[in-house]
C-alpha cells in the first residue's frame, strides 16, 4: 500500500497534465511564433539592432533587452514541434523561415558593425564565439524548461528565462561583428554557439511533445517514424562531438594554469624575483611560458633545476622563458620569504614612483610605457595613451585613455592592460579607458 502512494506521489510530482494548455490551442500558439511575416520580422529587425548597440557598447541591460523580444526561438520550437507530430508541411516552413531570420540577423548585423565607428571587440562579444559542451546543457535544459513553459496555461516568466539563457539572437550578432570586421574565428565560433543553441532547443521540443503524447498530424509508416528518430540522434551526436573537444580543451587549458601557477608560487617567485606577467604561447614541443621577472637574472643553473621540476607540476613538454622588466637591484633589498600581496603592492608603487619621478608629464612617459606594453603583449603593434578632460558644469573628471592598435584584436587584454596601466600610472582602475582597434 505505501509502494503503491509512494508510487502516486512520484507520479504526480512529474506529470505535466495538471495546468497543460489545450492541444489544439498550444500547436497554433508554435505556428503563430514561427511565422516570418508582419510583427515578427519588424521585432526581428529592431532585436538585431538593439543587440548590436548592447554588443557594441557592452552594455548588459540593453543586451538582455534585445534577447528579451527575440522572436527567433518562434521557428524552432515549430521545427521541433512539426517532427515531433509529423507535419513535415509545417516543418519545412519553419525551417524555411528560421533561415530567412538568419539571413535577416546576419545582414542588419553586419550593416551595423561595418557602419559604427566603435570597431572595438569587447568582453560580451568574446564570451559568443568559444562555445563548449556547458552550452550543449544549458540549451537542452532551457529548451525543455521553455516548451514546458509554453504548454502551460499559465506560462509566466520559463519562456522570458529561456530567451536570457540562451541568448539565440547574440551569436548571430557577433556573427556579424565579424563579417563587418573579417574576423573569421569569430564568425565561425558565433555560428557554432548559434548552431548548438537551435539544434539542442528543437531537440528538447521533440521529446517533451513526445512525452505529452501529442496527437500525430498524419499517419506516417513506422519506417519514416524511424528516420525521423534517427535524423534528430545523429544532428545531436554531430553538434555535441566538437563542443566536448572544445570543453576537454578548456579544461585541460584550466589544469595547465593552475599547476604553472603553483609552480610559479612554489619555485620562482618570493627568491628575490617577482613574476609580474606570465604568457601562454603554443610551440613545437607543447607550450612555451613566457614569464616577465622583476629581481635578479636567473642563472643557468637555475634554469636547468626549474626545467627538471616542471614534469613534478605535470607541466611536461613545456619551455620556459624569461624576460626581465625593471632593475635587478629593486628586490634585493627584500626578504627572500614568499611576498605577501600588501607586500606586493607596496613594492610595485615603489618601482613606479621611481619611474615617475624621471618622467613627470604623460607624453614624456609614453614612449617608455609603450615600449614596457609591447614587451609584455608583443601582439600590440602601437600604443597612443592621452588624456581626457569631462565635466558636468559643477565637477571636472581627468580620465586617461589608452589605444592599442593590434593586427588581430584580442579583447581579453582590456582588463589586463588596464590594471597594469593603473599600477604603472598609480591611477585607480575607474580612471583608466583602453580600447583595441584593428590595424
Amino acid at each position: 500500500m505505501q509502494l503503491n502512494n509512494f508510487r502516486l506521489l512520484i507520479t504526480r510530482l512529474v506529470s505535466l497534465e495538471e495546468d497543460k494548455e489545450q492541444e489544439q490551442e498550444i500547436v497554433q500558439s508554435i505556428k503563430k511564433g514561427a511565422v516570418l511575416w508582419g510583427t515578427n520580422l519588424w521585432v526581428l529587425v529592431a532585436a538585431v539592432f538593439i543587440a548590436s548597440i548592447g554588443l557594441n557598447i557592452n552594455s548588459t541591460s540593453v543586451i538582455i533587452g534585445a534577447m528579451l523580444i527575440s522572436p527567433l526561438m518562434g521557428p524552432i520550437y515549430g521545427i521541433g514541434l512539426s517532427l515531433a507530430t509529423y507535419d513535415f508541411a509545417f516543418f519545412k516552413s519553419a525551417l524555411r523561415n528560421l533561415l530567412i531570420f538568419v539571413l535577416f540577423s546576419l545582414g542588419s548585423s553586419t550593416i551595423y558593425f561595418w557602419l559604427s565607428p566603435l570597431k572595438e571587440v569587447q568582453p560580451e562579444m568574446i564570451a559568443y564565439t568559444h562555445p563548449s559542451v556547458w552550452d550543449v546543457l544549458v540549451a537542452l535544459i532551457g529548451g525543455v524548461a521553455g516548451i514546458v513553459g509554453a504548454s502551460r496555461t499559465r506560462k509566466g516568466t520559463i519562456v522570458t528565462g529561456v530567451a536570457i539563457a540562451t541568448g539565440m539572437m547574440l551569436p548571430l550578432c557577433t556573427a556579424g561583428y565579424g563579417i563587418a570586421n573579417q574576423n573569421w574565428s569569430f564568425v565561425a565560433g558565433a555560428f557554432y554557439l548559434f548552431t548548438i543553441n537551435g539544434i539542442c532547443i528543437a531537440f528538447s521540443t521533440y521529446l517533451v511533445v513526445r512525452y505529452l503524447n501529442f496527437e500525430p498530424y498524419q499517419y506516417v509508416e513506422k519506417e519514416t517514424q524511424n528516420w525521423v528518430r534517427r535524423t534528430m540522434t545523429w544532428l545531436m551526436i554531430l553538434t555535441l562531438l566538437p563542443s566536448i573537444y572544445l570543453a576537454y580543451q578548456l579544461v585541460a587549458d584550466s589544469i595547465y594554469r593552475r599547476n604553472l601557477k603553483l609552480f610559479i608560487d612554489e619555485k620562482i617567485r618570493g627568491n628575490n624575483h617577482y613574476v609580474i606577467q606570465q604568457t601562454v604561447l603554443p610551440s613545437a614541443r607543447g607550450r612555451k611560458v613566457e614569464l616577465l621577472i622583476v629581481g635578479q637574472r636567473i642563472s643557468s643553473q637555475e634554469l636547468d633545476s626549474l626545467k627538471s621540476q616542471l614534469p613534478r607540476y605535470r607541466l611536461d613538454h613545456t619551455e620556459l622563458s624569461f624576460r626581465y622588466g625593471f632593475d635587478d637591484t629593486i628586490l634585493a633589498e627584500t626578504s627572500r620569504s614568499v611576498l605577501t600581496e600588501t607586500e606586493k603592492l607596496l613594492l610595485t608603487q615603489r618601482m613606479e614612483m621611481d619611474s615617475l619621478r624621471k618622467n613627470s608629464q604623460l607624453e614624456t612617459q609614453t614612449p617608455q610605457i609603450a615600449q614596457e606594453l609591447k614587451a609584455i603583449y608583443p601582439e600590440i603593434v602601437e600604443v597612443s595613451i592621452g588624456k581626457h578632460l569631462s565635466t558636468d558644469g559643477t565637477t571636472n573628471q581627468e580620465q586617461t585613455v589608452c589605444l592599442l592598435k593590434m593586427a588581430k584584436p584580442d579583447g581579453s587584454l582590456l582588463p589586463k592592460v588596464q590594471h597594469w596601466l593603473a599600477i604603472r600610472l598609480r591611477k585607480p582602475e575607474a580612471a583608466i579607458t583602453v580600447l583595441i582597434r584593428k590595424m
